[in-house]
């Protein structure tokens, strides 16, 4: 077990304090490469020992193994089950006035964006004043939520069931139906989430330098896709449908880690 980062947006995080949230999907880098044809819906590929192995000249089947065999193409996870994962999310400081007479003093502490009083309209709770810190920032000593791992496997990014986007933390307004149906409401839905983070170009550096621009897209129609765009001057590297790692964690609290 090893204790790790991890970053999620101010949605996300409130519906991990809701309950709502019990897995993430991340990328999987790098990609397999362009050998391995993609998988139809429903499929859903295990591991062990956290490595990943697709089977050279057979890669509908899932091999295991730690290493490249014989021209097989092995991923590990970043997380692995029993991890511990702290959660970095938007965050400030702020001083508050504690205690009266000679008792009195002023204390920092740290403020979360997700527990705004009325977040839609981005009015803050009376003593949380200053600018909000980028969640990537955030140090470990102001974490809050610490997420253990309890089950890693690799999917491609369209084969999520129903029943995971609500997992994901979908709001279950946002659809209609069982849990277990596959339709348009929980399809938009998590496309929605998915493309708000990974189908706009994002820089890629190189000792500092932006050396070409990635993205990674819920892309349609099912199969792969990969191409070579243009982004500021730079190539951006387009993969729709791409292999993912599917996390699957419950909350512990602080004195559990």
């Amino acid at each position: 077990m090893s204790e790790k980062p991890i970053l999620f947006s101010t949605p996300m995080v409130q519906a991990i304090l809701d309950g709502r949230k019990t897995q993430t999907r991340r990328v999987m880098k790098p990609q397999p490469t362009l050998e391995w044809a993609p998988h139809s819906y429903g499929e859903v590929h295990k591991m062990k020992d956290g490595i990943f192995v697709l089977v050279f000249d057979e890669p509908v089947v899932i091999g295991w193994g730690a290493s490249n065999v014989d021209g097989d193409e092995a991923h590990k996870s970043p997380y692995q089950p029993g991890d511990v994962l702290w959660v970095r999310e938007t965050w400030k400081y702020y001083e508050k006035a504690v205690g009266k007479g000679e008792e009195f003093h002023v204390e920092q502490r740290f403020a979360y964006k997700a527990d705004e009083s009325d977040y839609e309209e981005g009015r803050p709770v009376e003593w949380y004043d200053g600018k909000w810190r980028p969640s990537i920032h955030m140090p470990r000593d102001a974490a809050r939520i610490f997420l253990r791992v309890t089950d890693v496997r690799a999917e491609r990014l369209q084969e999520i069931s129903g029943r995971d986007v609500m997992h994901e933390g979908i709001n279950p307004h946002w659809w209609n139906g069982e849990p277990e149906r596959w339709n348009n409401e929980q399809r938009r839905a998590f496309q929605k989430l998915w493309n708000k983070h990974y189908a706009a170009p994002k820089p890629v550096k190189s000792n500092g330098v932006i050396t070409h621009y990635e993205s990674y897209p819920w892309s349609y129609p099912w199969e792969d896709i990969r191409e070579v765009r243009e982004h500021k001057g730079l190539k951006w590297y387009v993969i729709g449908n791409p292999w993912i790692w599917v996390y699957t964690f419950e909350r512990i609290q602080p004195e559990g880690v």
